[in-house]
């Protein structure tokens, strides 16, 4: 059984044990000066430093603060082409309904979306998704939004 302590957390956000549901899903416990259990992976015990039980390896992680994983429900991360020209505009003044006229606005993202091929999705999505799970997000839910049909989502 590989046991881990991690210490130097100045302060650790956690929820209450077990689920929650309604309110009490916004009650978070905040520990100062903590420390965390990890055992076989999973989390075995948080407390106060002071209260750590003793473990085969210890690492300070240096003063950070340790938070639930953040879950991103609701993301478009599948897409090609940008929209620099319409945000140019739009700063511009030119409304987005004249965007639109143009061939500009989502439709020109949905267009270059819908010609681009699968790999070439994919490795521009990877950067994006990587980002989210450098921000701390621990479950993305992901969708297109761009394709016209089933087939394309």
């Amino acid at each position: 059984m590989a046991e881990l302590l991690l210490t130097g957390i100045t302060q650790l956000v956690t929820p209450p044990p077990g689920p929650q549901r309604g309110a009490a899903m916004r009650e978070l416990t905040v520990l100062k000066d903590a420390a965390l259990l990890m055992r076989d992976g999973m989390i075995a015990w948080v407390g106060s430093r002071q209260e750590a039980p003793a473990a085969a390896q210890i690492r300070d992680l240096g003063g950070v603060a340790v938070v639930p994983g953040l879950v991103d429900p609701h993301t478009h991360a599948v897409w090609a082409g940008d929209r620099l020209a319409d945000f140019e505009a739009r700063v511009e003044g030119v409304p987005y309904e004249e965007l639109l006229a143009r061939g500009g606005g989502i439709r020109s993202t949905m267009r270059a979306t819908a010609k681009a091929g699968v790999e070439e999705l994919a490795q521009l999505a990877r950067p994006r998704l990587a980002a989210l799970l450098h921000s701390g997000a621990t479950t993305i839910e992901v969708k297109s939004g761009y394709g016209l049909d089933f087939e394309a989502e």
